[in-house]
């Protein structure tokens, strides 16, 4: 399957990514290990090019593989997420401790504005 930035662009692709690939690619490439680990290294978007431009039963096929890695990801993730909700759940107290008065103050405000504009 050849890819090109018109291809990806006809499917949607955000600017930045389609301006990265044509600069790697610039006559657009065959899907292939090799390219598609640069399009890693890139910081391309692999989870966008499978849903939008792999034909559904590859699609299926990919999704169908990549459920163990998932699995395994998230069960690799989730102390390291546990770890840092503990350590930034005190941070956040704080500030939303800090930030509810100003947010107050700034809807009073806005319903101050509100009344004046709707009741000129």
């Amino acid at each position: 399957m050849k890819v090109t930035a018109e291809f990806l662009r006809k499917k949607g692709a955000s600017c930045d990514q389609v301006d990265i690939f044509e600069r790697e690619w610039k006559d657009g490439c065959e899907v292939t290990l090799p390219n598609l680990l640069r399009a890693v290294e890139l910081e391309l978007d692999l989870n966008w090019f499978v849903n939008h431009c792999l034909p559904a039963t590859i699609w299926k096929r990919y999704d169908a593989e990549v459920a163990t890695i998932i699995k395994r990801y998230y069960a690799e993730v989730a102390p390291i997420w546990k770890r840092y909700n503990a350590e930034v759940a005190p941070i956040w107290k704080r500030y939303y401790a800090e930030v509810a008065p100003i947010w107050k103050r700034y809807d009073a405000e806005v319903a101050t504005i509100i009344d004046k504009l709707v009741n000129k």
